[in-house]
């Protein structure tokens, strides 16, 4: 288990952002609503859960990508849930729910879209494991399971280098994960869409999209 000084201090990630997070926040948010438009049902309003989905930057995009009947903002970090909820902006239909990833409330309802962006990396092997499982356990049958997560290509593991050096490195229980950890449990419940690389983010993600089986 990650100790509390090992770990990321999300409040303060919440309340101050990376600098040039804006830049990396609207790439991603291109590529999940190209991903929701040719993937996800667009005959009937869907409902959407997103994990660490605390102060979300990208619910508003997908909600006008296809109509959702509820959004939900599931992350067990208070000060990010706050935010969002105290957001002038945001619409009805966003709903901030205090959920943690890998011991998730039977409560909440299941979803025919689940994402989650920078998430699953935050944990532990065992750890992970159980949080890509608790997408598909709250995924509709049919429904899409969208995982992003850093990967360690040579990409990263400079710019991360160099991030360290400077001091500026603020994810220290950040693990990019390798293909085969996150595909060998996902593929045990969903069938892969869409898998892809995206080095233009310089901290190289990958983002792939199973069906739920």
């Amino acid at each position: 288990p990650t100790s509390a000084a090992q770990a990321t201090d999300w409040d303060d990630y919440y309340q101050a952002p990376f600098p040039l997070a804006f830049l990396t926040r609207r790439f991603t948010t291109g590529m999940l609503r190209r991903i929701v438009s040719n993937f996800a049902s667009h005959d009937q309003p869907v409902s959407v859960i997103e994990f660490g989905g605390a102060n979300s930057c990208f619910a508003d995009t997908l909600l006008k990508t296809f109509p959702a009947k509820m959004y939900y903002a599931a992350d067990n970090n208070s000060t990010g849930l706050r935010m969002l909820a105290d957001r002038k902006d945001r619409p009805e239909a966003v709903v901030p729910i205090h959920v943690d990833v890998v011991n998730p409330a039977a409560e909440l309802p299941q979803a025919e879209v689940v994402l989650s962006v920078g998430l699953i990396e935050h944990f532990s092997p065992a750890g992970t494991k159980v949080a890509i499982e608790s997408h598909f356990r709250f995924c509709k049958p049919g429904g899409l399971v969208i995982l992003a997560y850093p990967t360690p290509t040579l990409l990263y593991r400079a710019a991360r280098y160099v991030a360290e050096a400077l001091k500026s490195w603020r994810f220290p229980d950040e693990r990019p994960l390798l293909w085969p950890e996150v595909h060998g449990v996902a593929s045990q419940h969903g069938t892969l869409l869409y898998d892809r690389v995206l080095w233009p983010l310089v901290f190289t993600q990958r983002v792939m999209v199973f069906r739920k089986q």
